[in-house]
């Protein structure tokens, strides 16, 4: 948005894609790695002491913080982007040269072949069946965990 807000080229696309990469890598091994602590049985929103913290837990917590500094590393560099675009960006007139190297022009010839609806509901409908596969799964999983007395 800061190149068609400022009319300034974009200060290195190739950048902006590794941005993009670096901060969706770190998200994906976050989530990984919270995933997987979730069915160790780790607590969330919890800060626990160490000696109250199970063996197992430790490796996934170790890639937990990998993951956060993969991130956070992406939104220095979208930071560092946004004020190099608005210090040393090329000034422009013409909003194509703002979308170099970014957006792949296409033209569509028949709009009826455009037309993706049906691949996208089954898209849609598998990733529904397999979330709620993935729940109740983790719900039997609880299910026939054994109960442990205080």
């Amino acid at each position: 948005m800061i190149p068609l807000l400022t009319l300034r080229k974009l200060y290195s696309v190739s950048l902006a894609r590794l941005q993009i990469y670096i901060s969706f890598i770190g998200i994906l091994v976050m989530a990984l790695a919270m995933a997987w602590l979730g069915w160790l049985g780790a607590p969330r929103r919890t800060l626990i002491p160490e000696d109250l913290m199970r063996p197992e837990w430790f490796t996934p917590a170790w890639i937990l913080g990998l993951g956060a500094v993969l991130w956070l590393v992406g939104g220095a560099l979208y930071i560092v982007l946004a004020v190099l675009t608005l210090v040393a960006g090329k000034k422009t007139e013409a909003r194509e040269e703002l979308f170099e190297g970014l957006v792949a022009t296409f033209h569509i010839v028949d709009e009826k072949l455009a037309s993706k609806r049906g691949a996208l509901i089954i898209v849609f409908a598998l990733l529904f069946i397999i979330l709620l596969s993935l729940y109740f799964i983790s719900f039997i999983r609880i299910s026939l965990m054994p109960v442990e007395v205080w």
